[in-house]
């Protein structure tokens, strides 16, 4: 398990953050330079986890600087609000990379943290022959979201066996050709849950040989071996919502008079 960290200077991380500041939250355009500054000091306090200190001379100087930022803002509750996001998503990133790195480890997978901003979501590129989940920074608990349902039961996340099946919920439209994680396998339910649903089998559950056989769709819910089976294709019933409607019917001729 190798964990490569690109692009990761201190104010990388809080672009955003400084823009924010820059464009309107700070006095003056002149401060536009020290906003950066500082939003390159605040990530660099929780990198360091000063601000999670007792007492220390760090968390002294993280306080004085929050202090210093809203005290020079047009809009305090704005800075307070940005810097109270940020703190909630470095804590929450911390507490969600060890999973990750556990979660990629059990795929094989080479994981690349990266500040760059084009990197949208986490995503599965080959870099040096190797698989790597690519993943920004500031979305590692993103990341591991979209990692742990890999090889999982879509219902109980329990890990997949070879009697599981394709997963087809029962308020899936009639074109539902179904889902896929990131690595672009198709999402699955364990043979436990399908059980436990109630639910018949989809064709497309049923395999390939099955659909070929009896020409069914992919939704198809019917039992064609049973006996006395439909011969037409059903999918799963549908609810939908009554509509309140005024309809004329004077217009018609006697025989659709009885139309609702």
């Amino acid at each position: 398990m190798s964990i490569m960290d690109t692009n990761s200077t201190a104010g990388g991380h809080l672009i955003p953050l400084a823009s924010r500041l820059v464009n309107g939250t700070a006095k003056g355009s002149a401060r536009g330079g020290q906003s950066e500054s500082d939003a390159a000091r605040i990530i660099l306090h929780l990198e360091q986890n000063h601000a999670l200190g007792l007492g220390s001379p760090e968390l002294d100087a993280f306080q004085s600087l929050i202090v210093s930022l809203v005290a020079a803002a047009d809009d305090p509750k704005a800075v307070i609000a940005h810097v109270t996001e940020l703190l909630c998503d470095h804590a929450e990133n911390k507490a969600y990379l060890p999973k990750l790195i556990q979660e990629c480890e059990r795929l094989g997978l080479a994981l690349q943290l990266t500040d760059d901003t084009v990197v949208d979501l986490p995503e599965i590129r080959t870099i040096d022959g190797r698989r790597t989940v690519v993943a920004r920074t500031d979305e590692v608990a993103l990341a591991y979201d979209d990692v742990h349902v890999v090889g999982r039961c879509v219902t109980c996340s329990g890990e997949l066996d070879d009697t599981a099946l394709l997963y087809f919920p029962a308020n899936a439209l009639v074109g539902f050709r179904g889902v896929h994680d990131m690595t672009g396998a198709d999402v699955k339910v364990c043979r436990t849950c399908v059980e436990a649903s109630g639910l018949p089998l989809t064709a497309a559950q049923r395999g390939p040989e099955w659909m070929l056989r009896w020409g069914c769709p992919p939704w198809c819910v019917d039992d064609h071996a049973a006996p006395c089976a439909a011969e037409c294709h059903r999918a799963f019933p549908v609810q939908t919502k009554l509509r309140d409607a005024a309809i004329d019917s004077s217009g018609y001729s006697g025989y659709v008079t009885g139309l609702p």
